[in-house]
């Protein structure tokens, strides 16, 4: 929407801005229109309470132009009115689709551990289709999951180059985790579109591996006894899961009650 409200002005000036600011003719410039306005005040003598107006911009035009530039700036206005139209009507109805996307991303998210984290990874997922439902909420929730796995591998990977020897080895694990997390993903999202019996199940199975990786990659600092850099990284990652988790178990109660 706010696109669309910067383009308007836009269309407006290009379709109107030349007739403020066009050039008067040569008939109309210079001392000749003081002379007529002046003639005009001497034919039709000044009453007492009269107010004389200076010369407009209309008054120095002809009669004939002055016809013409009033057709011009209604066929401007119908243009600018046709191409405004259809601008305002994608606006509006894109504006519609995102608030009911977060409508139903603050309802669904609500029965989660962590509705704030649950609507933040909804609503930064954009290309999920059928979002407004709880089973589009918990696709944006896996593909965001996918989305902070990738991100936390390419930062172990990062600090692989640049730590002591003892850390490497963690941090190598820790991106392996990392990269298998986006490959369970994958199989979930796959159960998802397979909508089986054993769909919820397997969903289930798949977020309780990544959440087990976010803390075996935790392990392998604790066992050096460094400090772990990715601690932040994996604790987000254990909270997605477990929110996408509890949005699993709410679609699958709710599709037993409906069968049921």
């Amino acid at each position: 929407m706010r696109h669309c409200q910067g383009l308007l002005p836009l269309v407006f000036h290009h379709l109107f801005g030349g007739f403020c600011s066009r050039p008067l003719p040569a008939s109309a410039s210079g001392s000749g229109s003081s002379r007529a306005v002046a003639a005009r005040l001497k034919r039709s003598p000044r009453q007492p309470g009269d107010h004389v107006h200076p010369p407009t911009l209309i008054d120095q035009y002809r009669p004939g132009q002055v016809r013409q530039l009033r057709m011009e700036r209604s066929v401007q206005l119908a243009l600018f009115l046709l191409l405004s139209f259809p601008i305002l009507s994608l606006a509006a109805r894109g504006g519609y689709g995102s608030s009911r996307r977060a409508s139903a991303a603050t309802s669904h998210c609500a029965r989660t551990r962590d509705p704030r984290l649950c609507v933040a990874a909804t609503q930064r997922v954009r290309n999920v289709p059928a979002s407004n439902n709880i089973e589009g909420v918990l696709r944006s929730n896996l593909v965001a999951i996918s989305n902070r796995c990738t991100s936390a591998k390419k930062q172990a990977l990062g600090l692989l180059r640049r730590s002591p020897p003892k850390t490497r080895a963690a941090l190598k694990d820790c991106a392996d985790l990392y990269a298998n997390a986006v490959d369970l993903i994958g199989v979930s999202t796959r159960a998802l579109n397979d909508n089986d019996g054993q769909t919820g199940q397997m969903v289930k199975i798949m977020l309780q591996q990544i959440k087990q990786s976010a803390e075996q990659c935790n392990a392998q600092f604790a066992r050096p006894g460094t400090p772990n850099p990715l601690a932040r990284l994996n604790g987000s990652l254990i909270m997605m899961t477990n929110n996408a988790n509890d949005l699993n178990n709410a679609m699958n109660t709710k599709s037993s009650a409906r069968r049921a």
